[in-house]
């Protein structure tokens, strides 16, 4: 045999080998392909049917929340309607009431509803029981569970829930259309095999709902044969194979496992797989055709055998290049290299390059990412004017990408330029360099461009803090400027007098004086304290308002009579102009009294400070019923003839410590900014108007709720006088609790003036020891301080009522602080505390407390 016929022997085995070979792969292809295909729609349909289930727990779980975090706070049910309909339209139940314990209430749309009308066993208010009823049709042809949940307060039962669930909250056929091609869906009762839901055509519709599942098998499907043989995938799923009958089907449902299975269902080969549903008796279930999760097996096995064909000509043309291949494959490897270490490059910086000709206007993109970058390709930006709209170029820009067409740049060059990106709408810096070089036989120009708007950014950040740190440390020093000022002008007059009074002892007109002013001085001193504060709180966001009812006309009475006194001695004629029913005045409205009255006198003693002797100032009062529900419009108008303000000025009105300098009054230029946050906390206004040398008016507006009749303000309650009356204090025995030295010898001699027996105790604990130690009715009343070492007041006062003596809860205790503020007050008398007095103590108020609380 010759040499070529043993080659072509040789060669035609080969081939045959290969062929024979491909053919065997082929076919083994093909049964792994099917089997792979067979075991992942098993797992399709256990795992879709898994994920329905899981949506139907998840709605039956934020059921079973809704309807155990429903309470109620009174028996009555038309305080629970709300509650009824805030429940029915947030879950979508078809029906929801309350009834009380004799068995008649409301339903959530109002109507009247009685327990006798239930459609099942009522069982929450005669067992007391929560429960879930059977499946029954309501009224509109719907499925339906009834869920009944008796309700308490206090442990004591007042009434009961029932709230009608729908099948329709589990819309199966909704769920169907979230998946292609799911086939029939049901929500199946797993005690009786009920359908209660359905979506799909029902197998032709000879499944409804109402219909047995387990008796529809029985009817309509051939004997079952299980599915997933491979022990593995079953493991894997967590599911359990079912038997030859229906019976073994019921029997996993009974044990609350996941079953699947196949068989021929209205003559059509089927894969099942019922899924539990929660901790309740309901499944979910699937049942898909063969042909629909398996209707990739032909297409797989034609390309398979197409892919074989393909295989076999190929094998021809590649030996016949295979040759040629191998002489490209040095070649290309040296060009890979390449390739690679230029993407490399490419990637390892974060800026664009290109190549561009001016002489004809070609770009040669080198690292591309202009895009990228800055939003824009580099052939964009320099293109001829006019082509690129919206890019907002900057006087820089433009001037850089026109010289570039005009072969204007001869050198090196660097700077920066913006640009408006159209892509997130925001203007970007761009960083370039331009260096001219010689390339391909062309004179062109490297441009390198990158996005500098983080640095930009960076250093705008920086400016504007430092600017806003300027700003702030400018703020500051105004503000201990202007404070040093205000404080230290009392402050220079209350010593100042000390020394007139020191070098005059034996001049009684000329010492009540000195302490005239000096009281003066110290009330100016507490105002500029009380400011401050205000105006720290309102600028932290921790200002509160309080509600409490009270009476307008007797908040316009004490006003009145503090600003007519004030008017009275600066010869000012003081109006007041009630312009209201006299039954509105008198009426209850809630609202913060304290802060009401703070707000009118700081207007009032404004107008009253900045008018002339012989002007005049008035308020004038407005109440209309509002357009809201429940509420009145409240105006007030404060006028006055005075100096006023210029145009300028009154911009800046409302400002912080701005003051206009017109006037030699002093003040502190807080009371403004007071009065429009007070107002605004309230949802009110202010609006003003002024005229130099003409006067100005300033007008409030608060809507006013009233008050409910159960809570109207005391009739009788007047405003403590805090006047010492007649009833002599001569031997009653009071404890001072202070830790400061100075303050408890000041309190302790006032108080020994006025004929009481005082004993001190420098802290909280000391308080408590000396009161348990003593035998009741040792004192008379407490005076306590709060902030103290070792025990604070709120804890003495909460100790001293525990102790378990006699007197411990009848024993008046009054908090003195420096703690001036509504909600300090709060928790005092929380603390049970009967009284509570601001810091500098006034002694007629402290008498006048411990008269009215020991009389």
């Amino acid at each position: 045999m010759t040499r070529s016929r043993i080659n072509s022997t040789l060669t035609a085995a080969v081939a045959a080998l290969v062929i024979v070979a491909s053919l065997a792969a082929v076919l083994y292809m093909t049964s792994l392909v099917n089997g792979r295909l067979s075991n992942n729609a098993e797992r399709q349909v256990v795992l879709f049917t898994e994920q329905v289930a899981e949506t139907v727990r998840t709605r039956m779980y934020a059921i079973q929340d809704a309807l155990g975090a429903f309470t109620v706070q009174s028996g009555d049910p038309r305080t629970v309607l709300p509650a009824l309909e805030a429940l029915k339209d947030r879950m979508g139940f078809s029906f929801v009431a309350f009834a009380a314990m004799d068995g008649r209430g409301i339903r959530a749309a109002g109507e009247q509803f009685s327990t006798e009308s239930l459609p099942v066993e009522e069982t929450a208010l005669s067992r007391g029981e929560e429960s879930y009823s059977p499946t029954y049709e309501n009224s509109r042809g719907e499925y339906a569970r009834m869920a009944q949940k008796p309700l308490y307060i206090d442990g004591e039962q007042v009434g009961a829930l029932y709230v009608e669930i729908p099948f329709g909250l589990f819309d199966i056929s909704s769920m169907r259309k979230s998946y292609a091609d799911p086939g029939t869906m049901v929500l199946v009762d797993a005690g009786s095999g009920e359908v209660l839901s359905y979506g799909g055509d029902g197998f032709g519709g000879i499944l409804r709902t109402g219909d047995s599942l387990f008796q529809f098998l029985r009817d309509h499907s051939a004997p079952i044969r299980e599915a997933l043989d491979d022990t593995t995938t079953a493991s894997t799923l967590n599911i359990t194979r079912v038997g030859d009958s229906v019976q073994a089907l019921e029997e996993g449902i009974a044990r609350r496992q996941t079953c699947f299975f196949a068989a021929e269902i209205a003559g059509e080969p089927t894969y099942a797989c019922l899924v539990p549903a929660g901790t309740g008796r309901w499944y979910v279930g699937t049942m898909v055709a063969e042909t629909e999760v398996r209707s990739e097996e032909s297409l797989v096995n034609g390309t398979l055998f197409a892919g074989a064909v393909v295989v076999l000509i190929c094998l021809a043309i590649v030996t016949a290049l295979g040759l040629s291949a191998y002489r490209r494959h040095i070649d290309s490897r040296n060009l890979e290299a390449t390739a690679q270490l230029y993407q490399a490059l490419s990637n390892s910086v974060n800026m664009a390059v290109n190549l561009y000709c001016p002489s004809d206007g070609e770009t040669t993109p080198i690292v591309a990412k202009a895009k990228g970058i800055i939003g824009y390709a580099f052939a964009e930006l320099v293109a001829p004017k006019g082509t690129l709209a919206g890019v907002q170029l900057s006087e820089e820009g433009r001037d850089l990408f026109d010289r570039l067409r005009r072969d204007l740049i001869k050198g090196d060059e660097r700077g920066e330029f913006s640009l408006f990106s159209v892509a997130d709408s925001s203007r970007r810096w761009v960083s370039y360099s331009v260096s001219p070089l010689r390339f391909k036989g062309k004179q062109q120009l490297l441009v390198v461009l990158r996005d500098a708007t983080a640095e930009k950014s960076t250093q705008q950040s920086m400016r504007e803090a430092m600017l806003a740190a300027e700003a702030a440390n400018s703020a500051k020093s105004v503000f201990l400027s202007r404070m040093s000022h205000e404080i230290r002008t009392p402050m220079n007059g209350i010593l100042g007098m000390l020394q007139v009074m020191r070098g005059c002892v034996n001049d009684p007109a000329a010492i009540e004086h000195g302490l005239d002013q000096m009281d003066a001085a110290s009330n100016h001193l507490l105002g500029i304290i009380n400011d401050v504060l205000d105006i720290s709180k309102i600028e932290s966001g921790s200002m509160t308002l309080v509600s409490e009812p009270f009476k307008l006309s007797r908040l316009l009475d004490g006003v009145c009579s503090i600003i007519k006194g004030q008017c009275d001695r600066r010869n000012q004629l003081f109006r007041d102009r009630r312009l209201f029913d006299e039954a509105l005045g008198d009426a209850s409205y809630l609202g913060d009294e304290a802060r009401i009255r703070q707000l009118l006198l700081n207007l009032l003693s404004n107008s009253s400070k900045y008018t002339h002797p012989a002007g005049i100032v008035t308020l004038e009062t407005r109440i209309e019923l509002s357009s809201t529900r429940g509420y009145h419009d409240v105006t007030f108008i404060i006028s006055d003839n005075g100096i006023g303000m210029e145009p300028e000025f009154l911009d800046r009105v409302f400002e912080p410590f701005a003051m206009e300098g017109r006037s030699h009054e002093q003040g502190t230029g807080l009371g403004m900014p007071i009065v429009r946050n007070i107002a605004s906390m309230m949802g009110g206004s202010v609006e003003v108007r002024s005229q130099v040398d003409a006067g100005t008016v300033f007008t409030v507006k608060l809507p006013l709720k009233d008050a409910p009749r159960r809570c109207r303000a005391d009739e009788d309650r007047k405003a403590p006088s805090f006047e010492v009356t007649a009833q002599p204090l001569e031997g009653k025995r009071v404890l001072v609790v202070e830790d400061n030295d100075l303050n408890a010898e000041i309190a302790s001699t006032l108080l020994g003036q006025a004929g009481l027996a005082v004993e001190l105790a420098g802290d909280g604990q000391q308080a408590v020891d000396l009161f348990r130690e003593k035998p009741a009715g040792t004192y008379d009343a407490i005076l306590m301080d709060i902030q103290m070492p070792v025990m604070g007041g709120y804890e003495a006062t909460r100790q001293i009522r525990r102790s378990g003596k006699d007197d411990a809860e009848s024993v008046p205790i009054i908090a003195m602080s420096a703690n001036a503020f509504s909600e300090d007050v709060a928790k005092s008398m929380d603390a049970g505390m009967d009284m509570h007095l601001s810091k500098p103590i006034d002694m007629k108020k402290v008498l006048s407390a411990l008269t009215e609380l020991m009389g």
